[in-house]
């Protein structure tokens, strides 16, 4: 009320008013209605039926007469039944605070036949309208019954051709999709059986080609031991013949000495047995590599035995290498074989055996 009488809206600030007094009567509370009906707030709601009311209400409760000439003006503010009725109550009220109870019990009175004369009109129907409008309102309710029903029942059969429609595309496209994916396999099939021919026939090719490589291979390593061999087929056996006759024949002096070079070149020269072993490891499976791995522990001496034993030599021609005799040749060979099958791994101790076994 007072956000609306600041805010100047007027119909909202009356309505709130009208509220407040209304509200104060109902619940007792003198004390508060008398304070507002005194208050100016009232002032700009002078033509309001409930805010009279309750002045000429408050007036008779101080037993000023005034009251019955507010409450007489009320009568011209009366618009519906309903505020006929509630001035005869307000009336009532106001004489019975000023002692005219018989005036009071007119007013009682006649607001009683009036809200009796309102309830008589409204019963007023004949009971066969009232009857009729049942019966139309029920058969109006089966109508819509029936109806819904119908709808239901349109509505269920359109949701079933939905369904029905959607599960034959579903499987429509599914079978579409398998068609594609068989189609896609003979396909990738075909170009399999197609690879598969073109392959086997390549496979022929190799496998002729590769008889071929396997024959020239086999002939290619047959050569090259046979060339290995006779590497120093010639020094060897110079250097044997050497060994039996350096002290007698003095005709040979010129091959001693072309031979005794050869020798010393074996025996000596750390580049030419670096050579030696380079050439033994190529042609030989790198078994000097090997042995140096396997056999870590051996003096260089027994390294270049070793050599010599996988170059071909004889234990002659490697007793004037070394300066040694060939008795001693022989024992460091033994030696060196119960190293060698004294290792762990079959393949290394077969292949370094067949190296240093001299042809």
């Amino acid at each position: 009320m007072y956000w609306a009488y600041d805010n100047n809206y007027d119909q909202l600030y009356q309505e709130a008013l009208e509220f407040l007094t209304t509200l104060y009567d109902e619940t007792s509370q003198t004390d508060k209605s008398k304070t507002l009906i005194n208050s100016s707030y009232i002032d700009i709601c002078s033509t309001s039926l409930p805010i009279i009311q309750t002045q000429a209400l408050s007036l008779a409760k101080n037993n000023d007469l005034r009251s019955i000439e507010l409450i007489d003006k009320c009568e011209l503010l009366i618009q519906y039944t309903e505020d006929t009725i509630s001035n005869y109550y307000y009336r009532y009220r106001i004489l019975k605070e000023l002692g005219y109870y018989k005036d009071a019990l007119v007013s009682y009175e006649q607001m009683i036949h009036l809200q009796d004369s309102i309830t008589f009109a409204a019963l007023q129907q004949p009971l066969q309208a009232v009857k009729n409008n049942y019966l139309q309102a029920e058969n109006e309710y089966i109508q819509l019954k029936v109806k819904l029903h119908k709808t239901q029942k349109y509505f269920v059969i359109f949701i079933l051709c939905i369904s029905v429609c959607c599960i034959s595309i579903y499987f429509r496209r599914k079978i579409q999709e398998k068609h594609t994916e068989m189609l896609g396999y003979i396909e990738v099939a075909a170009d399999l059986k197609k690879t598969l021919i073109e392959k086997y026939q390549e496979v022929e090719k190799i496998s002729d080609s590769r008889d071929a490589i396997d024959y020239e291979l086999k002939t290619s390593k047959g050569y090259i031991s046979e060339m290995f061999y006779k590497q120093y087929e010639l020094l060897n056996k110079l250097t044997s013949t050497y060994y039996e006759t350096h002290v007698c024949n003095k005709d040979m002096e010129a091959i001693y000495k072309q031979v005794s070079m050869e020798i010393e070149r074996l025996s000596s020269d750390r580049k030419s047995i670096c050579q030696l072993e380079n050439f033994v490891n190529r042609y030989k499976g790198n078994i000097m590599s090997t042995i140096r791995i396997h056999i870590p522990n051996l003096s260089d001496m027994d390294y270049r035995l070793l050599c010599y034993l996988c170059a071909g030599f004889s234990a002659k021609a490697i007793s004037i290498f070394t300066g040694d005799s060939t008795n001693n040749i022989y024992v460091k060979k033994s030696r060196i074989k119960d190293i060698i099958i004294k290792l762990k791994d079959e393949n290394i101790k077969r292949a370094i055996l067949e190296a240093i076994t001299v042809r």
